[in-house]
């Protein structure tokens, strides 16, 4: 039945195929999600009017009814659900997605948050129609949005800087932010991790995501970089706007953990690209900033918002966090088996 299936969504694809239109994935990566995910597959109900797309769930052994949310869905939105027994992290189940959809001729693949909901109708013309004209698109690696985070509130702006993680966090919010938050479709380094696209012309030369990242945080800022640095551009368009909860999966972790885990992965990241030197100044900055602490947490942090708190849980987790992120190596990305598909 499910083969059946498949091969009906690729004649219709052919059909497509006709029209002009890219073949374009939407790969959700999720874990416990389901409140979020009725949200995210409800505004793509709402708001997609494009026809040749289709929907990729990967979920991490959720223990929740996300699977029951996402078979309620089934004949509403193209969707494939991919199920497996454990969390295995967000940047495997990325590579899943996207191993998947280039089986299935995408040309164009979205990678989401499953806390994301989307805002504009016709989002994916809208979205990859200006790249579809420019002479260049063929160059063009990678496509961000516009991205509300509501949690704390603040439009995520787009950064000249793919990395160092801080310093580039730092150049964000106190040197680039007014100039990247215009209406403009703009060449930059980076655009908000919560929702992007990346083409198929891009992976074919780039490869996977870096499954050392595992479970998650910073995989799509070093995806970016070697995007750059194989030639393509990144594109930020402003026409497409989504609204983003706020790191909801990552968030469940305990605080601890989850600094060690940011800590870990963006001194790996530095490492990675940039050097001994550059890993330097990321280290003492991610310890400056490991002592500081928002008063409201639902705001942004800036200098009327933060405070000293000296931890010494976190100062000797960041240690250990500098200390594995020289274990760390670039990894293999294998597709990895699942338990089921429907």
């Amino acid at each position: 039945m499910e083969n059946l299936k498949i091969v009906n969504y690729l004649k219709h694809m052919e059909l497509s195929k006709a029209k002009h239109e890219y073949k374009v994935s939407i790969v959700v990566p999720n874990y416990n999600g389901a409140p979020y995910l009725q949200r995210f597959f409800e505004s793509i109900e709402a708001n997609t009017i494009y026809s040749n797309y289709f929907v990729v769930l990967i979920d991490n052994g959720s223990t929740d009814n996300s699977i029951e949310v996402a078979k309620n869905f089934k004949n509403r939105i193209p969707l494939f659900i991919i199920k497996n027994s454990i969390n295995k992290g967000f940047p495997k189940a990325c590579n899943q997605g996207i191993r998947f959809s280039l089986e299935m001729g995408a040309d164009y693949i979205v990678i989401a948050n499953n806390d994301v909901i989307i805002l504009t109708k016709d989002w994916i013309r809208k979205l990859l129609e200006p790249v579809a004209k420019s002479p260049l698109k063929n160059k063009v690696g990678i496509i961000g949005c516009r991205v509300i985070n509501l949690k704390p509130y603040y439009i995520i702006p787009p950064s000249p800087m793919p990395g160092p993680s801080t310093l580039a966090l730092i150049y964000e919010r106190f040197v680039s932010i007014n100039k990247y938050l215009s209406d403009k479709i703009i060449s930059c380094g980076r655009v908000p991790g919560p929702f992007f696209v990346i083409s198929k012309r891009a992976i074919e030369s780039v490869g996977f995501m870096d499954e050392a990242f595992t479970p998650g945080y910073e995989e799509e800022v070093d995806y970016f970089i070697r995007v750059l640095k194989s030639g393509f551009y990144i594109i930020y368009n402003p026409n497409v706007t989504v609204a983003h909860l706020g790191s909801v999966t990552f968030s469940r972790y305990y605080r601890a953990l989850r600094n060690y885990f940011i800590w870990r992965n963006r001194l790996y990241l530095a490492r990675k690209h940039y050097g001994h030197g550059t890993l330097f100044m990321e280290s003492v900055l991610s310890l400056i900033t490991s002592i500081f602490t928002t008063k409201d947490s639902a705001k942004v942090a800036t200098l009327r918002n933060i405070s000293i708190r000296i931890n010494a849980e976190d100062i000797s987790l960041f240690f250990l966090a500098l200390f594995h992120s020289f274990n760390l190596r670039p990894m293999e990305c294998a597709l990895y088996k699942t338990d089921s598909f429907m």
